[in-house]
């Protein structure tokens, strides 16, 4: 992207007011940093890209799956992590990936694609990287690496969602950051919003599909001179029924959201984002700072309007994900994992920048937690429910927004690099079970299958993980049964090949 010095200036001017109120002694300190730049160093098993775009049958080495399963299994997630012997910062820094596997006639045929962006295309032209992204800068030059770069060149590897007959594959703080694909080939179709008369937006990395109402619901963040929370609601077919917006001084950032009946729940973190940070050379994650002390502002809206009702202040947490949220009676139920502190991700020694490099660095455990929020008396009350180490929590798809019981999760052990294990929890009784893969094997987030999904029947699907692991450079895909977890999977199937760490994905059957 070109940038000539007026539109710079003038970016700036616009900027200028809300920067002042994002920056503050320690975040305007540290702008000009040097830190979070291409690496020389060699990446760990972690932080190696994929060897490649493939399509084969999976060899199946143990168990059998289970008749009647079918259907295709999509996961998106960063893909190539090094170009010209330069290697990104963090674990969630690479380019996108889709990769889909079809559960046929007690087969699985496994397919990946990288998401042709702007940036893949020409970075790929190129033999090197050209664009910074969320952690990492490509240059000393400002223009390379002003913010602007990164949206128009975004990475496209969160998130993957099937929409009607169409895939998507989405990106984390770019905008029109979708990108649609052929659901059979994965080939890369054309960047574009979902409905195209939605333009210039963000629509986040965490939609909530309604399978009662057929509708989609997308929360993103747009910065600028006014922050704002932009909420936009999907019909089935694509297009938008519904678009909101809620307007805050402070840049906080969000990455997902409560869904109920009735109500959008917002968890604003005290995670301060600077954007005259980001006007300085700095990049996304070096832009933001950790203010617990702030505490969270718990946002509550009207889905029908989506205009705010009333906001509650509670202790600093940060949320990556929510688990569920439900009415019960005045109550808002509201299950996430959450931490105290965010040594994970900020800072030089954060388990997601070292990680690349098969270290172990500053961590702390995502715990469960529930919030329960009145609607009458607009008081919030947090409980502990599970404090084992857990990340990338899933449910059965049907219950979201809806009572439900059950919750499953990965698991780490207290000096893995990353999830190792799984955990599913009962969220009525307080029972939990665990399982663990051997010694250095990490697992992707777990997904819900299920061919006949019943709200009777909760627990009776599977759970479908990949697991990496270094000692034979492999991947493999393994199938739980959801209620006895803790006895292993029932099937295993063998990809052959490596591939690096999938972040979210989807079943559709």
């Amino acid at each position: 992207m070109k940038t000539n010095r007026r539109e710079f200036i003038k970016k700036l001017s616009l900027l200028g007011a809300s920067a002042l109120v994002s920056s503050n002694s320690y975040a305007f300190g540290r702008s000009r940093s040097r830190r979070d730049v291409l690496s020389d160093e060699e990446p760990g098993f972690l932080g190696q890209s994929a060897a490649g775009e493939f399509k084969n049958q999976m060899p199946l080495l143990e168990g059998a799956l289970p008749l009647g399963l079918e259907g295709t299994l999509y996961r998106n997630g960063p893909g190539i992590y090094t170009r010209d012997g330069k290697t990104k910062t963090t674990l969630i820094d690479g380019d996108g990936m889709i990769r889909s596997y079809r559960f046929t006639n007690g087969e699985v045929h496994f397919s990946n694609k990288f998401v042709k962006t702007k940036k893949y295309l020409e970075e790929e032209a190129a033999g090197r990287f050209l664009y910074p992204s969320w952690s990492t800068k490509v240059s000393n030059r400002p223009f390379r690496n002003f913010p602007g770069s990164y949206c128009k060149g975004g990475t496209a590897d969160i998130n993957v969602i099937k929409l009607n007959d169409r895939l998507f594959a989405l990106a984390e703080g770019a905008v029109d950051g979708t990108w649609e694909l052929d659901p059979n080939s994965l080939e890369t179709v054309k960047q574009s919003n979902i409905d195209p008369e939605l333009r210039n937006t963000f629509l986040g990395a965490h939609p909530k599909h309604d399978q009662i109402r057929n509708e989609w619901v997308f929360v993103g963040l747009k910065s600028g001179p006014i922050f704002s929370i932009e909420i936009n609601v999907f019909d089935q077919s694509g297009k938008v029924k519904k678009h909101g917006r809620i307007r805050h001084l402070q840049h906080r950032f969000i990455h997902d959201f409560f869904l109920t009946e009735k109500h959008i729940v917002i968890n604003l973190q005290p995670l301060k984002i600077s954007v005259l940070n980001l006007l300085t050379e700095s990049t996304i994650r070096n832009s933001m700072h950790w203010e617990p002390g702030l505490g969270n502002e718990v946002i509550i809206i009207d889905r029908h309007t989506l205009e705010e009702k009333f906001r509650i202040q509670s202790e600093g947490r940060f949320m990556w994900h929510s688990i569920n949220a439900f009415e019960m009676g005045d109550e808002i139920i509201a299950d996430f994992v959450g931490y105290e502190q965010l040594t994970h991700f900020l800072g030089p020694q954060a388990m997601l920048k070292t990680a690349m490099h098969d270290r172990i660095g500053t961590r702390e455990a995502g715990k469960i937690r529930r919030y329960r929020i009145n609607t009458q008396s607009r008081q919030l009350r947090e409980e502990l429910l599970f404090d084992c180490d857990n990340e990338l929590p899933a449910i059965n798809p049907t219950f979201l927004s809806k009572p439900n019981r059950f919750a499953y999760a990965g698991l780490s052990s207290p000096q893995a690099l990353w999830p190792n294990g799984m955990s599913s929890f009962d969220l009525k009784t307080g029972l939990e079970a665990h399982y663990f893969f051997e010694e250095e094997v990490y697992v992707s987030e777990p997904i819900y299958l299920d061919q006949k999904a019943s709200l009777q029947n909760e627990n009776a699907g599977y759970l479908a993980v990949d697991s990496y692991d270094p000692r034979c450079s492999t991947t493999q895909m393994n199938l739980f049964k959801a209620d006895r977890l803790s006895d292993g999977p029932i099937a295993i199937f063998d990809l052959g090949h490596r591939m690096p760490v999938g972040l979210h994905g989807s079943w559709t059957f």
